[in-house]
């Protein structure tokens, strides 16, 4: 997210978009997983809670496809931090 810590989040977000668009048409569900998680960490960075929480929940259907427990785990717990905030 280096252009998010550096003042850029909108490039940061188109940059992270792209890659979850680029990362689905060739169907690497990892890339596009963790995409989509730097996307929801750079949304809920700039205060934008229902957006990180979209993109954390299709990074979480993303994890489970694959089977990378410890990073759906991850998913589920920012997921329920940013409802109950």
């Amino acid at each position: 997210m280096i252009f998010g810590e550096n003042n850029r989040p909108v490039l940061a977000a188109n940059r992270l978009r792209s890659a979850v668009e680029m990362a689905a048409g060739t169907s690497s569900r990892l890339t596009e997983a963790e995409a989509n998680r730097e996307l929801g960490r750079l949304y809920e960075h700039g205060g934008r809670t229902v957006d990180a929480l979209r993109q954390f929940e299709r990074a979480e259907e993303l994890f489970i496809g694959i089977g990378a427990r410890r990073d759906w785990q991850d998913m589920v717990t920012k997921q329920q931090r940013l409802a109950f905030a």
